[in-house]
């Protein structure tokens, strides 16, 4: 059944009930999906919810006392309409499935979980959408699930257990940078130009000029003042440099490796026992 051609005309032209079964194996999904369907207007009245009994029944708003008693809570008595048989079908028949597909969802129920009608109408597009969002399993999806009808017929799961990597980090201390000051000496040599003063005596002969005085004078002399430039050092301190210090985060990418098992289906046969589906390995005794 294509979910396109799922309008309430195409499906009564075509003989098919508007009908929805939905099969929820999280009964917390089942709750959801009804409270949605009522929340878009859909009637209460029209909704049905089967549970499978610890004795093998399969029954609408019954069941396990715990759960079935959740679900009661979500209708008023006007909106129940509570029916049990020991025929499973009988049951499902009872909410509108055909026996076709009631086969399907009664095996569905054995392995627990909560089957939910609902008479959708001409809204079917829209109920069915409804139900796939909060993971129902339906008429159109089924087939992939791992039902199968046996019949009255026991059966037996074998799970296949496979390992997955799961990868998980978490943040060490890889080390740390100290960063401190010390002083450092170095010597500095700078060429200074400095001016001194020197003292020029400049003698020279003079003839036939009369002296101006006639007395002698001894032990005059003259004071030359001789001066120079001399070179002071001081030290002032200045600021040559400014260092700033942070983290940042790099990415990188590491290639982590593991084994993993898993586990794989064996068949052994002995003799002439058939056997259906399609086993990955099969061995003849």
């Amino acid at each position: 059944m294509s979910p396109v051609r799922t309008e309430s005309d195409t499906r009564i032209a075509s003989g098919q009930t508007s009908t929805i079964p939905a099969y929820f194996r999280n009964p917390g999904d089942a709750e959801k999906a009804i409270s949605e369907l009522s929340a878009a207007g859909f009637s209460k009245k029209d909704i049905g919810v089967a549970l499978w009994d610890d004795t093998g029944n399969n029954k609408t708003t019954t069941g396990s006392d715990s759960l079935a008693q959740r679900f009661r809570s979500l209708f008023s008595p006007s909106e129940r309409d509570e029916y049990e048989s020991r025929d499973a079908i009988d049951v499902l028949d009872h909410m509108g499935i055909p026996e076709e597909q009631g086969r399907y969802f009664k095996n569905a129920l054995r392995s627990g979980g909560v089957l939910v009608t609902l008479n959708a109408g001409s809204r079917y597009a829209e109920a069915l959408s409804i139900l796939r969002r909060t993971n129902a399993i339906t008429t159109e999806n089924i087939a992939s699930q791992q039902f199968s009808d046996t019949g009255n017929i026991g059966s037996q799961r074998l799970e296949l257990l496979g390992e997955t990597l799961r990868i998980h980090k978490e943040r060490v201390q890889k080390g740390a940078v100290n960063l401190r000051k010390e002083v450092v000496s170095e010597r500095q040599n700078v060429e200074v130009p400095v001016t001194r003063e020197e003292v020029v005596i400049d003698r020279h002969p003079v003839q036939g000029r009369e002296a101006s005085r006639t007395s002698f004078e001894s032990g005059k002399e003259i004071r030359v003042p001789v001066a120079e430039e001399q070179v002071r050092v001081e030290k002032r301190p200045t600021v040559r440099e400014e260092v700033s210090v942070g983290k940042r985060e790099v990415q990188n990418t590491k290639t982590v490796s593991d084994d993993v098992r898993h586990e794989e289906l064996r068949v052994d046969k002995e003799g002439e026992a058939p056997v259906s589906g399609t086993p990955k390995k099969q061995k003849t005794a």
